[in-house]
C-alpha cells in the first residue's frame, strides 16, 4: 500500500494488519527502478531483472493483459496454459540499452535453470517471472481465479 509507514500500523487504525502481524512475520518493500516515480509494470519488470528497469514508453498505467493462448504474439505463440507479455521484445532491448543494462527476465530463467516452472498469477506477474523470451509457463488472470484461461488446472 503506497506511503503506508510501518507507525501508521495500529490495533485501533489498521485492525485486520495489526492482527496478520501478530499471528506471522512483515516485512516492507521499496522499489526503485530508472525513473523518478516507480510505476507497476516497472517495479515487476525491476523484479525481474533483479536491478533496474522500466517501461520505456509506459503511462503509470496497470500492466497491460499478457497475450495467452490462442492469441497472435511477436515473440511466438504462448505456452500452453501460459502467457506472453506484450512488448516484451521491445522492452528486453530498451533495458539493454540502458546505463543499467537490465536483462529483464534473468527470474524466469533462472528458475528454468533450476528445473522450476512460473505461474504468474495477474497481468503484472507476467512481467515479474517472464523468461528472456517473455513467456511463463502458467498464467492465471487473478488470484480468485483457480483456473488459467486455457482450462488447465494452475501448477
Amino acid at each position: 500500500m503506497p506511503g503506508l509507514m510501518w507507525s501508521d500500523v495500529t490495533r485501533d487504525t489498521t485492525p485486520a494488519l495489526w492482527g496478520l502481524m501478530a499471528q506471522g512475520a512483515g516485512a516492507g518493500l521499496s522499489v526503485r527502478t530508472t525513473k523518478t516515480n516507480t510505476c507497476p509494470t516497472d517495479g515487476w519488470l525491476t523484479l525481474s531483472a533483479g536491478q533496474r528497469s522500466r517501461l520505456a514508453h509506459g503511462d503509470c498505467a496497470l500492466p497491460s493483459a499478457p497475450i495467452v493462448s490462442g492469441q497472435p504474439s511477436p515473440a511466438g505463440p504462448p505456452p500452453e496454459g501460459g502467457a506472453v507479455a506484450p512488448g516484451w521484445p521491445a522492452i528486453k532491448s530498451d533495458n539493454a540499452h540502458t546505463s543499467y543494462h537490465a536483462q529483464v527476465g534473468l527470474l524466469g530463467d533462472a528458475m528454468h535453470k533450476a528445473g522450476g516452472c512460473t505461474t504468474a498469477v495477474g497481468p503484472g506477474a507476467v512481467f515479474g517471472l517472464a523468461d528472456g523470451a517473455g513467456r511463463v509457463d502458467r498464467y492465471v488472470e487473478s488470484p480468485t481465479r483457480r483456473r488459467p484461461p486455457t482450462g488447465r488446472a494452475a501448477a
